[in-house]
């Protein structure tokens, strides 16, 4: 008999037995490979890297050289040409009119003057280009070449011209028309010894000319040309021309007298 007094009674139960379930093993994790250091930064340049040079490239330099002597040679060739017409015609009238022989020197060679009467000489010349007086063995000359001038010569040697400069402007001066004319001259490769004054011709020595003559050594003559304004409003030009001594006449006996007789009456 079984007694249920405050006892504990233990029932034993019967039990299925359960087999377990296989349970997958967990993945095995591969091992991180060791993060490799970054290097560091380069410094960041902040000039231009100097551009490789070239070698034996000398063309430009030579070319810029070749420029610029052209350029100063211009510049010298049109400053001495200013300073040349400047030096040409200065206001200093010469002690003589004596022409400088073609020697390169500065010495000058005194020439005597003869006095004439006015039996010895005549007038030369019209209303348009004006008169002067010149020695009775002058005679009227026509150049072959066609030249509009008045002109006169003695012995076919010596040859005087007159002229009147043509202006279609009125804008033309006489020193301008002197200008031109010397730098005609100075390119003139038959012309040496191109040379300048400004000198007082006429009667009464009124008008102020520009004088310019050369040497021509193939001709062994001069050509001496005075360029002026006169009343009349008209540029008027005047040339001599001949050698520096023929029988023992020069040039200068009528460079010294002619010009100085010059008048636009008879």
């Amino acid at each position: 008999m079984n007694e249920n007094n405050d006892l504990n009674i233990q029932t034993t139960e019967e039990t299925t037995y359960v087999e377990p379930t296989p349970v997958e093993p967990a993945p095995v994790e591969q091992p991180v490979s060791p993060v490799e250091p970054i290097a560091p930064a380069e410094p960041v340049i902040t000039s231009a890297p100097e551009a490789p040079k070239k070698k034996g490239s000398k063309t430009p330099l030579i070319i810029i050289i070749v420029v610029l002597g052209v350029l100063l040679l211009t510049a010298i060739s049109y400053i001495a040409y200013d300073k040349f017409k400047d030096e040409l015609f200065g206001t200093k009238e010469p002690t003589s009119s004596t022409i400088k022989k073609d020697d390169n020197t500065n010495t000058t060679t005194t020439t005597t003057t003869t006095t004439t009467t006015s039996t010895d000489t005549k007038v030369v010349g019209d209303d348009d280009h004006g008169y002067v007086t010149v020695p009775n063995n002058w005679y009227k000359f026509y150049d072959t070449a066609g030249a509009h001038a008045l002109q006169y010569s003695y012995a076919s040697v010596f040859i005087l011209s007159l002229d009147v400069v043509p202006d279609t402007t009125n804008k033309m001066t006489a020193k301008m028309a002197a200008d031109n004319y010397s730098a005609q001259e100075l390119q003139n490769t038959k012309a040496t010894n191109v040379t300048g004054a400004t000198v007082k011709i006429g009667k009464n020595k009124e008008y102020t000319a520009y004088q310019v003559y050369s040497y021509y050594p193939a001709d062994n003559s001069y050509l001496v040309t005075y360029w002026f304004e006169a009343e009349d409003g008209k540029i008027h030009y005047m040339a001599l021309e001949g050698p520096s001594s023929t029988t023992g006449t020069s040039i200068t006996d009528f460079t010294d007298t002619i010009p100085y007789t010059f008048s636009l009456k008879k």
